[in-house]
């Protein structure tokens, strides 16, 4: 049958990635996202080699563009009106 009113949904979903197999595959990532990658896997590869002061430098820069690409993604809102 056909609702009444709009009722609230709760959906179980699986979100994979697209297989990167070649240079000519589109990007999983949208643009502000894909800065902070290189980043991340600077930091893992600094902390493998135990050099732990220039990871937590590289971590520090990962956060950064996290912050950046999300104030990018979400547009400004006000959290109430009557505050």
């Amino acid at each position: 049958p056909i609702p009444s009113s709009a009722m609230p949904m709760d959906w179980d979903c699986i979100c994979t990635p697209v297989a990167l197999v070649d240079d000519t595959t589109a990007e999983a990532l949208p643009y502000p996202w894909t800065d902070c990658v290189a980043y991340f896997a600077a930091y893992l590869a600094l902390m493998n080699s135990r050099r732990p002061e220039e990871a937590t430098n590289m971590f520090g820069l990962y956060e950064n563009f996290m912050k950046r690409a999300r104030s990018f993604s979400e547009s400004s809102f006000i959290p109430s009106y009557y505050a």
